[in-house]
């Protein structure tokens, strides 16, 4: 609300003295009030009890500043009782408009106390009432009641807000006040504590909040010493980091492995490890952590194994190397009817298409079990080079409609999780399926988006656009040019070993004379 009019608050003050003052009393309070009710209010209120007590004493007007406003509230509050006084601290800590029956929970009061506790603030103008809950009359009473409670109270009406909050599934907000509950003791000490603090660093990493999610996990980290929690909090730290290709990241995942006790949690920690070094380009290292997994768990978890195979495919794929992995395991993965099963089919369609021994309706039939209508996304998440594997084998196969799918739905969760590698993964996707089927124009436009925008984002998208760049640009007569960005790129010389470079091999011999 805007602050009252000289003449209003002259004409409230006028009121509320009731002829008690003089009138250069009035004029100051007016003054000092900046046209705030609650301040006109106060000083007048105390103005008359000071002049009551003693017209000889010091200037009953004060300045206004929260200790005052403190002094006040405590005034108020006098003789209301204690279970007041908790309300007030509730509502302190709950915020404005919260429903009476959680204030009475985090202020340990039944229902009638609570009711008749909540009369009594706002009999002694504290509180406001509404339908939807009571309501500090400023700004400032809310924070002297908060400032001037006992830390411990506060800290423990914190935690059982933030323990409701956390069981209605407001992780993400109940971990604020679980970081405001703490005190001499680590926050993270109580188990449900730990708890909402991951919880809500996974909706923070869902929504794309990345920087907030890494503040909770390490908050977890440096305050917990149990295991379990300790390898999810490095295991997803190291997960985020290594996207931001922050070389802390993998060793957050090593960590997240060491304080792995069981096998399959081994396992798991090194599939994401895995990842993380591919996406770091450390391909050899990828392949032998998911190899080594493998080993350890001995077939004991067929789906964790079959993540793991295509996450070392992946790896393998990049350098070249085990190259018959995909033939020998199609026949156990080609229902297509798990996670783990459509990972590896991804690439027997990929190993099939590359082969050209099958039918292009047969291959582009793999490659959509595998797709499933977008559960592969779902599963694998936009990070994954999987759904653009996918895509590439549709394309090869000429099932641009389903190609252009696993683009649009790419990259449209890509966005809403933040995700600069699915944004790279499906813009240089969608490039070379247009540079395929002769829309030259905007496949010239996609593959400059992820080489401008998004040059450092992954190796598999800069190198998969730059080849599509160059075949569009030797499609429009430009050999040129195209030679131009391959060399500026400093790709004159000897090509890297990495799997993607084949794109550029495949391209226009003509307009790759002199690389």
């Amino acid at each position: 609300l805007q602050p009252l009019s000289a003449a209003g608050t002259s004409a409230l003050i006028a009121r509320d003295a009731d002829g008690a003052l003089p009138d250069d009393v009035l004029a100051r309070c007016a003054g000092l009030s900046g046209g705030v009710p609650l301040f006109a209010r106060e000083l007048v209120r105390t103005a008359r009890t000071d002049a009551a007590v003693s017209h000889t004493g010091p200037d009953p007007v004060r300045a206004v500043s929260p200790p005052a406003v403190g002094e006040l509230v405590e005034r108020r509050l006098a003789g209301r009782g204690a279970d007041a006084e908790a309300m007030a601290r509730a509502v302190a800590v709950c915020g404005d408009r919260t429903a009476t029956d959680r204030l009475a929970r985090v202020a340990a009061l039944d229902p009638a106390a609570a009711a008749a506790a909540r009369d009594a603030l706002a009999a002694a103008e504290i509180v406001e009432l509404s339908p939807s809950g009571p309501s500090f009359v400023h700004v400032l009473v809310r924070q002297a009641i908060y400032e001037r409670s006992p830390p411990g109270t506060r800290g423990l009406m914190h935690e059982r807000l933030a323990l409701e909050l956390s069981e209605s599934g407001l992780h993400d907000t109940a971990a604020v006040h679980v970081l405001a509950a703490r005190g001499p003791r680590p926050v993270s000490e109580t188990a449900h504590a730990t708890e909402t603090l991951l919880a809500a660093a996974r909706q923070a990493r869902t929504r794309g909040a990345s920087s907030e999610a890494v503040a909770l996990l390490t908050e977890v980290i440096d305050s917990t010493s149990v295991r379990v929690d300790l390898e999810e909090a490095h295991g997803e730290l190291g997960r985020i980091l290594a996207r931001r290709r922050d070389p802390e990241g993998i060793e957050h995942l090593r960590a997240a492995i060491a304080f792995a006790e069981a096998p399959a949690d081994r396992a798991f920690a090194s599939l994401v490890l895995g990842e993380a070094l591919f996406w770091s380009a450390r391909f050899d290292e990828a392949g032998v952590v998911c190899r080594e997994a493998i080993i350890e768990l001995d077939g004991g978890d067929r789906e964790l194994t079959l993540q793991l195979e295509a996450a070392a495919i992946t790896a393998e794929l990049m350098r070249g190397v085990e190259r018959s992995r995909p033939a020998e395991l199609e026949d156990g993965v080609a229902a297509g009817a798990t996670v783990g099963e459509r990972a590896v089919l991804v690439h027997v369609a990929g190993d099939l298409a590359a082969r050209g021994t099958r039918p292009a309706a047969e291959v582009a039939a793999v490659a959509r079990r595998a797709w499933a209508d977008g559960t592969l996304l779902e599963g694998a998440g936009p990070d994954s080079p999987l759904f653009a594997f996918c895509g590439t084998t549709l394309a090869w196969a000429e099932d641009f409609t389903t190609a252009l799918d696993v683009v649009d739905r790419g990259e449209t969760l890509a966005r809403r999780r933040g995700s600069q590698i699915g944004v790279a993964y499906s813009t240089s996707l969608r490039a070379g399926i247009h540079q395929r089927i002769g829309d030259l124009r905007r496949a010239r436009a996609d593959a400059e988006i992820v080489l401008e925008e998004y040059p450092a984002t992954d190796p598999i998208a800069t190198m998969s656009a730059l080849a599509f760049l160059v075949e569009t640009l030797i499609d429009q007569g430009e050999a040129d040019a195209a030679h131009s960005r391959v060399t500026g790129l400093g790709l004159g010389g000897p090509l890297p070993v990495l799997g993607t470079v084949d794109f550029l091999l495949l391209g226009e011999h003509d307009g790759l004379v002199g690389l």
